[in-house]
This record gives C-alpha cells, sequence and structure tokens, in this order.
C-alpha cells in the first residue's frame, strides 16, 4: 500500500487490491461493500471526481468491469462486523488469504450478519439460500472495512506456519469469497516497513506511474529497490507519456530582472499555476522539448539545457559565426534514430539582411545536447527568386527565433508558419523532418480576409491553423485533415462580439494576440497587458488566468510547453545551495 494521506485512501487501496484478486479467480457478479461513506459515493459518480484518490478510484472503476455485472453498496460498521473480525485475525496470525473459508470462532457471526443466507442450516458447509431469499446463483460478495489495515506505522511479524485451524463454509450456492491479507500502511512521519516490499512489481508500478514527476524523485530517497525499479527507461518514459502537455507563461517579478515561468494546468476544471523556472534580466527562455527547456543567462548570453522536475541543467555549446554574422536558436528535438538524442537547430545569416543582394545566405547548423562538436546541414541561397525556388527562397530568409515563434513539434517534425515578405506570399508551412533532418514546404489553407495575426499549434494531436480576424470580431480555426495528402477543413469559429473591449485592445501598446492550446482544445489568448484570457472548447469565455491567490497577474503567453519528465539529460549535474555564490545560473532558486 505504500504511503497513504488518509483513511479514505487506504479504504480506496484496499478494495482495488480485493478487486484484483478476485478477478483472478472469477468473473460473475460482484457487490463491493463498504463502510466508508465518502468512498462509496465518489465511485457511484459519473462526473469527474476531485478526490484526491481519484486515480485508485480511476483503477477501482476499470476493475469492477471485468465483472459480468456489479453493486456498490454502503454498510454501516455493525453490518460489516465478518469483515473487521477477519482483518483481525490477520493481524494476530499475519497474511492470510481465505477462499471460501472461515475461522471456526467466526461462523456464527457470519450466519447472524448474513442470515438470509444460512437460513435453516447452522452449518455454513452444507447450508444454501432459501428460495424466497436468495440472491442469484452466480453471485459473489466482497465484505472488506479499512480495518483490513489496522496497524498504522506498525511493523507486523508473520509466523512460521499459517494458521492451520481452517474450516470450509461456503455456501452450495452462491459461494461467499473473502480474501483477506494483513498490509501495513504507512502513514507521514510514522516510517517502518511498507507492503510495497511485497507486492509483485507490475502492482508497485501501476501505483508509483501515476504519482506526479516530483513525488517520485521523493520515493527514490525511501527505497533503494524503488530507486531502481524507477530508473528504468521503460518506467521513465512510460511516466513521461501520461505527462500533461501544459503551456507555459511568463511573469515579469521584476520586468528588468527577472521573471518567472510557470506550466498552466485546468484540468478537473481548476486552474493551477505552477513554478517551472527564473529568467534573468533580458534573457529568454529559448526553447522547450519533452520535459527540457532552453534558457539563456548571463552577460554572455550562454544557453542553459534544464530540467526543471530535476533541477540539473548543462550548459549547451553554441556554433561561433563570423563577426557579421547574427546565430539563433530556431529548433529543439528529440533525434529517434540515435536513440532520442536531444538536438538544436541553430541558423546563421549575415546582421543586415539583403534579399536582394545574389550572394547573401543563410547557413543552418545542429549541436547534439551534451556534445562541443557543430554538424553544418545546408544553406539557404539563390540568385533569382523564382517560384521553383520557393523552399531556397524560405531557407535564404530564415526562421524565426524558437524564443519568440516556436516552431510546432507534430508527427515528428517541426512546423514554422511562414509570412509574406518582399512581395512574395509565401503560403507555406516550414516543415523539418528531425529523423532525416531535412527541410520541406507544406501547403496551408488559403487565407480568407484581412488577418491580424496567424497561430500556427497543435490541437488534438492534429495541426492547426489560428486565423484572429483585423476587427478581433472573431478567430477561426482550421485543421489539417489529411497530413499526407496535406487537405485542410475549417474547424469552428471563436466568436468574441460582447468581450470586454479592454480585454481585446490596449490603447497605450499594441502588441501581437499570442494562443496556446490546452488539452481538450481550450485556448488560452493574450492581447494585451491586461491578461490572458481563458476560453472552453466551444468558444465560451471562463474568464481570466489568476494567480494562486485569486489575483489578475500580468502574465505572457510564451508558445512554449513543458511535459514534464524524470528522464535524466546528458551532462547534467545537480543545482548546489552555494551555485548563486560561484556564479551558476540560479533557475529554481525560491522556487
Amino acid at each position: 500500500m505504500g504511503i497513504v494521506g488518509s483513511v479514505e485512501e487506504a479504504e480506496a487501496r484496499a478494495a482495488l487490491k480485493v478487486l484484483k484478486a478476485l478477478a483472478d479467480l472469477y468473473r460473475g457478479p460482484v457487490v463491493l461493500e463498504m463502510d466508508c461513506l465518502t468512498m462509496v459515493n465518489e465511485l457511484k459518480k459519473e462526473a469527474q471526481s476531485l478526490s484526491p484518490c481519484y486515480g485508485v478510484l480511476c483503477d477501482i472503476k476499470e476493475t469492477l468491469k471485468v465483472f459480468s455485472s456489479f453493486k456498490i453498496s454502503h454498510v454501516g460498521r455493525k453490518g460489516n462486523t465478518v469483515a473487521h473480525e477477519l482483518a483481525m485475525e490477520a493481524r494476530q496470525l499475519g497474511d492470510l488469504r481465505l477462499v471460501a473459508k472461515v475461522p471456526d470462532r467466526l461462523i456464527n457471526l457470519m450466519q447472524a450478519e448474513w442470515p438470509d443466507q444460512n437460513r435453516g442450516d447452522p452449518n455454513p458447509a452444507t447450508a444454501a439460500p432459501s428460495d424466497s431469499q436468495s440472491i442469484p446463483a452466480s453471485t459473489l460478495r466482497i465484505a472488506r472495512r479499512s480495518a483490513l489495515f489496522p496497524d498504522a506505522g506498525r511493523q507486523i511479524r508473520r509466523p512460521d506456519r499459517p494458521c492451520e485451524s481452517r474450516r470450509r463454509w461456503g455456501f452450495a450456492t452462491p459461494p461467499l469469497l473473502a480474501i483477506v491479507r494483513s498490509a501495513l500502511v504507512t502513514m507521514p512521519g510514522t516510517g517502518g516497513a511498507t507492503v510495497l516490499d511485497d507486492l509483485e512489481w507490475i502492482v508497485v508500478e501501476e501505483i508509483l506511474i501515476r504519482l506526479p514527476p516530483k513525488d517520485i524523485l521523493r520515493c527514490r530517497a525511501v527505497r533503494r529497490w524503488w530507486h531502481s525499479a524507477t530508473s528504468t527507461d521503460k518506467f521513465m518514459l512510460d511516466h513521461h507519456r501520461r505527462q500533461p502537455l501544459l503551456p507555459i507563461l511568463s511573469h515579469a517579478v521584476d520586468p528588468q530582472k527577472s521573471h518567472l515561468l510557470f506550466s498552466f494546468d485546468a484540468g478537473a476544471g481548476r486552474q493551477k499555476l505552477c513554478p517551472v523556472i527564473r529568467t534573468y534580466d533580458y534573457r529568454k527562455l529559448q526553447a522547450a522539448c519533452d520535459g527540457l527547456l532552453i534558457v539563456s543567462y548571463g552577460s554572455m548570453a550562454d544557453e542553459y539545457v534544464c530540467n526543471p522536475v530535476t533541477r540539473k541543467y548543462a550548459r549547451l555549446a553554441k556554433h561561433q559565426p563570423e563577426r557579421v554574422f547574427y546565430h539563433r536558436i530556431v529548433g529543439f528535438y528529440r533525434h529517434q534514430p540515435s536513440g532520442g538524442e536531444f538536438r538544436v537547430l541553430w541558423i546563421s545569416s549575415p546582421t543586415i539582411y539583403n534579399a536582394y543582394h545574389p550572394n547573401y545566405r543563410t547557413f543552418y547548423y545542429v549541436i547534439a545536447v551534451g556534445s562541443d562538436s557543430t554538424r553544418y546541414i545546408r544553406q539557404g541561397c539563390i540568385t533569382q527568386p523564382t517560384i521553383s525556388s520557393a523552399l531556397e527562397l524560405a531557407l535564404r530568409r530564415g526562421l524565426p527565433e524558437s524564443s519568440q515563434y516556436p516552431p510546432v513539434h507534430h508527427r515528428g517534425g517541426l512546423h514554422w508558419k511562414l509570412g509574406k515578405y518582399h512581395g512574395y506570399d509565401a503560403d507555406y508551412i516550414m516543415v523539418f523532418n528531425t529523423a532525416a533532418e531535412k527541410f520541406r514546404l507544406m501547403c496551408r489553407p488559403a487565407r480568407l480576409g484581412n488577418c491580424l495575426q496567424e497561430s500556427l499549434l497543435e490541437m488534438d494531436d492534429t495541426l492547426a491553423l489560428c486565423s484572429i480576424c483585423s476587427d478581433k470580431h472573431t478567430i477561426d480555426f482550421w485543421v489539417l485533415q489529411d497530413y499526407d495528402a496535406e487537405t485542410w477543413s475549417f474547424k469552428h469559429r471563436i466568436n468574441l462580439i460582447g468581450m470586454d473591449p479592454s480585454a481585446l485592445v490596449d490603447p497605450e501598446v499594441i502588441i501581437s494576440p499570442r494562443m496556446a492550446v490546452l488539452s481538450g482544445g481550450e485556448m488560452l489568448i493574450r492581447f494585451t497587458h491586461r491578461g490572458v484570457l481563458h476560453f472552453d472548447v466551444n468558444g465560451k469565455f471562463l474568464g481570466y488566468v489568476k494567480s494562486q491567490d485569486g489575483e489578475q497577474i500580468n502574465l505572457w503567453v510564451t508558445g512554449h510547453y513543458l511535459q514534464e519528465s524524470i528522464i535524466p539529460g546528458p551532462l547534467f549535474h545537480e543545482m548546489r545551495e552555494d551555485d548563486g555564490v560561484n556564479q551558476e545560473p540560479p533557475f529554481f532558486v525560491g522556487l
């Protein structure tokens, strides 16, 4: 059972364990009786539960589906005496597993608790239910209560031999199945062994893999085998895939000194801002990929690759271009053919852009995280812009800096929306295949009317293009219906008419709208310095994104996303308390 935070959680985990054991033996109708009314009500809910035990409750509901039918009912403690006494038996004798058996001393108690099933025969081994009061012949009844775990925080010694004083007590039809095993629930601060040490790994994994990433790191400090088990590549990858993809928002703590970056989650109908990392001076969050962030720091604008969960980082090597060239990060990705190596896509271009100069060109490089070597992949150059050289013209122009306009990660590629420049209508999307490390152009939906802003996003595992009309009355969403055929279709429209004008237009400062997508299709949009607007999937305005104290604060949509990960990065080392003195980047101070 491990560490539990409440009696309700112990109740839920015990029920799950009993049901899983029963499912190995029986798949007919079943009745689950519990004396914890809170858990009974939560299990009967059809709507999403807000209980802290939500994960365990989901597992109980899924396990119940394997039975032909089931019923969940609440019984008082006086009506659940047999389960309590069985737990006391296990407390004295050690671990027990009773199938259609009961100790001799509990036979009379069992008959008294379920008298309608033992009428006419005092011997439970031969008793059968009456014709008028019987329950379906295939029904099994599970009676249990939190007393199955009576010794919280105390280690139970097992006897050398299990109790031999057991007697068969099941009915001819229906049988009563009782599965009892003493378990140790370690409450916080009690110490001692835990029942997780005795469970099979598949059971322990189902518990640990549902924990938040930071709780996984705490578990590693509790048991050596927990540390080993949660450090395998398979576990870390499976755990990472379960984490939500959360947009990153920026808050200026001191506009000229530091910014605090938050991840935003609106799961279970509740907004939650979680601090991720700090940036300093005018340095930026450069890129994000699979739980890792690239952040610049220091007077030399050095880049660091950081993992906000493990609070480890590594300095990123960068290309040293010629003096008249300007270099910038445009992408951050994992290269699957090399085993998932993290790589950074850089470009170097002349500091002064001159589209008409025949020798103007842009160079593209790749640097692997943890390596000092720079690898040139191609250049963009052309002498005469023609329709047949659209790709070369776009590469020659260069790609936007990832800190301002990060590419969209989708189907193993990085995607950028290209804009108009120098009379050339670039109605394309640039795609960088991260496996082959090659560029290509993709068609995009035709421009409709006069658009104020267009944003490329990923919505429900589909590439989407969002267009805000110039009067800020509507936002149109187009989705790539067929990725290979490059077929786009109109999805829906958000109507902004009726919104508070001050939320859409800032009379003092003109800024480009910024958008981000939440799980389920909800949207975050920032039009002004007033704040970030939150819309549901149908375009209904849900309110402003606020701080944990419920205050409306100035937030900026970065366009980056964080999917937390406990997967270690190359050449990472932990932050130390004296890092600030040693001039190391204090990314996590105060978090």
